[in-house]
């Protein structure tokens, strides 16, 4: 095939339908937040705070962890959905774990994981908001793939 050619529409969907590197990495880089924050999560279990509401904290940490990385398996994907709800939870989870690194570092729980956690996320939630056009694009792929017939089993 010459260089200047160009694809025919299937296979040039063929190749978006899988997403790109920056859909792997954002994949990544939410399941690597994720795992973080469950650690940190599993990490605090061995607090009793006087406040009886403040105990499910690690509970909530660890829900929020896993569900990170099942939103991280589907980020890799590719998946719209995943990329959006994957970009809304590890942002509001950034603003939360900073707040509770505040509130802990004040009441002298030190925790190295309750900086790597937010920081990582920081990340996932930029690298998140960069993949859903490459997203958008690869699910359109499919759905041309699939309207033609052509079944990927994904």
């Amino acid at each position: 095939m010459e260089g200047n050619e160009a694809l025919p529409a299937a296979e040039e969907d063929a190749l978006i339908v899988n997403g790109t590197s920056l859909n792997r990495g954002a994949s990544a880089i939410t399941a690597i937040g994720g795992l973080l924050t469950a650690l940190l999560g599993a990490q605090l279990l061995e607090l009793n705070f006087r406040v009886a509401a403040m105990n499910a904290i690690p509970y909530v940490w660890i829900i929020v962890g896993v569900t990170l990385i099942l939103l991280a398996t589907r980020l890799y994907r590719a998946r719209r959905i995943a990329t959006l709800a994957s970009a809304a939870v590890a942002g509001v989870s950034v603003v939360l774990l900073l707040a509770w690194a505040i509130y802990g570092f004040s009441r002298g729980i030190i925790s190295c994981l309750a900086f790597l956690a937010p920081a990582t996320l920081m990340l996932a939630t930029l690298f998140c908001a960069f993949a859903i056009k490459p997203a958008i694009k690869a699910e359109a792929a499919r759905k041309r793939l699939s309207d033609e017939g052509i079944e990927l089993g994904f």
